[in-house]
């Protein structure tokens, strides 16, 4: 099966520090790479893959404030879209602008939806519904406002650089550390968050976490098991007062039975060769 993989290119893939999109496309394509598949990704020409790597940007636009985000979309999208003959199926990590070649090709797409930005993206999802794919992150994801508070404002006071520190994007390494060693992820979203990758992270690394119980946060968190799901900041702080009775192995037992790459990577498997099967 050769199975093209779109990325985006805000950062490279897999990103260095954030790019929580990228990341979920590399997770994709190295793990197809090792059911075996012949994967080419499309992402930028800075990126990482075991498989074939194409790319018209050789940096990202995140990390190279020179490129023009929409014209480098433009052209990283349609050069998938181009070759996709060459491939048995697309799988687009990239929203829903790839959407609109979809009746312009024959090779199915199949489009994982990370999360609606805003209501006024729906209708392009509604408009190509019947000649596309899709997959949710979470069964919670829905489009939302969302509503965000200044870091600036509530955070910046905060910071004396001793007890709390502001350490910036972190890298996977840096990143497994400062999970690994934390008592606990807290986790106050103020919106119905899609997914989470952080929570997941988290708990792979045997830390609980404590979460405002909205949007996916009930999938990802086996309460009182893996962590606690509060509604208020009053029962946030009860609930570190609790945080020693969460047992950190199972936290990291739930995490890779439920998120791991490889769970992820055979159920996307599963889904290729349904699409492929309903085309012969």
């Amino acid at each position: 099966m050769k199975v093209a993989i779109l990325a985006p290119i805000a950062w490279r893939t897999p990103p260095e520090k954030y790019g929580p999109w990228e990341q979920v496309a590399s997770n994709i394509a190295e793990g197809m790479v090792k059911k075996g598949l012949d994967v080419t990704l499309f992402a930028t020409g800075n990126s990482h893959t075991a498989g074939h790597l194409e790319f018209v940007s050789e940096t990202a636009y995140a990390e190279d404030r020179s490129i023009d985000p929409k014209v480098w979309e433009c052209l990283h999208i349609s050069n998938v879209m181009e070759r996709a003959s060459e491939f048995d199926i697309i799988h687009n990590n990239f929203d829903f602008l790839p959407l609109t070649y979809s009746r312009l090709i024959d090779t199915p797409i199949v489009t994982t939806i990370h999360g609606f930005s805003s209501q006024q993206i729906i209708p392009v999802y509604k408009k190509y519904n019947n000649n596309n794919h899709y997959v949710s992150i979470s069964d919670s994801d829905r489009s939302t406002e969302l509503d965000y508070t200044a870091f600036e404002e509530k955070v910046k006071p905060f910071i004396n650089d001793e007890d709390i520190l502001y350490v910036g994007n972190s890298g996977p390494k840096q990143r497994d550390t400062l999970l690994g060693e934390a008592a606990a992820l807290l986790h106050p979203i103020s919106f119905d968050e899609p997914f989470g990758l952080s929570v997941a992270e988290a708990m792979m690394c045997g830390t609980p976490v404590v979460a405002f119980k909205r949007g996916s946060m009930p999938e990802l968190i086996d309460n009182t098991k893996t962590g606690f799901l509060v509604s208020t900041i009053d029962e946030a702080v009860k609930a570190i007062h609790k945080i020693d009775t969460i047992n950190r192995k199972y936290c990291h037992q739930w995490a890779m039975l439920n998120f791991s790459v490889d769970k992820m990577v055979e159920g996307y498997l599963d889904v290729y060769k349904k699409i492929l099967q309903k085309q012969i």
